[in-house]
C-alpha cells in the first residue's frame, strides 16, 4: 500500500484526509473535502460521503465493487467573496468493468458552521478516454 494519501495530494494519508475520514476535524477548504470525498469513495467509506454533502435526504449508493478509482486531478478552486462558498473543478479517473473512464465534474460547496459541504455539481463530461 503507497504511503501516499489517494488523492494524489502527495502527503502521507495521515497528513492529509485521514483526520477528516476519522473525523478527527473538519476538511478546511472546499478543495481538501473534495479530496477528502475522493479517498471516501476510493475506500468505501459511504458514511463520510453521506455526512459531507448538504442535502443528505439525497440517497447515497453503496460502493460498487466494478469500479475503481485510479486517480483524481484539481483543475481549478474558487472560493466565493466571504469565503462561504466555493467550486472545484476536478477530473476523477476510474476503471469500471475493464474500462477506463473518466468523470468531469464543477462541484459546489458551501461552509455551514464549521464545516464544509458538498452541495452539487455538474457533470461537464463522462466517458472512456479517446470518445
Amino acid at each position: 500500500m503507497s504511503k501516499f494519501c489517494p488523492c494524489g495530494s502527495l502527503q502521507a494519508y495521515t497528513d492529509c484526509c485521514g483526520p477528516y475520514l476519522a473525523g478527527q476535524k473538519p476538511a478546511p477548504t472546499p478543495e481538501a473535502l473534495m479530496r477528502s470525498r475522493y479517498t471516501a469513495f476510493k475506500r468505501g467509506k459511504m458514511d463520510y460521503i453521506a455526512k459531507t454533502q448538504l442535502d443528505t435526504a439525497e440517497a447515497v449508493g453503496g460502493k460498487n465493487a466494478s469500479i475503481h478509482w485510479l486517480k483524481l486531478e484539481i483543475l481549478h478552486t474558487t472560493l466565493a467573496p466571504g469565503g462561504k462558498a466555493g467550486v472545484v473543478e476536478f477530473k476523477a479517473y476510474y476503471q469500471y468493468r475493464g474500462e477506463k473512464h473518466v468523470l468531469h465534474e464543477i462541484s459546489q460547496f458551501r461552509l455551514e458552521g464549521l464545516c464544509w459541504l458538498y452541495v452539487d455539481g455538474e457533470i461537464m463530461y463522462q466517458c472512456c478516454p479517446g470518445h
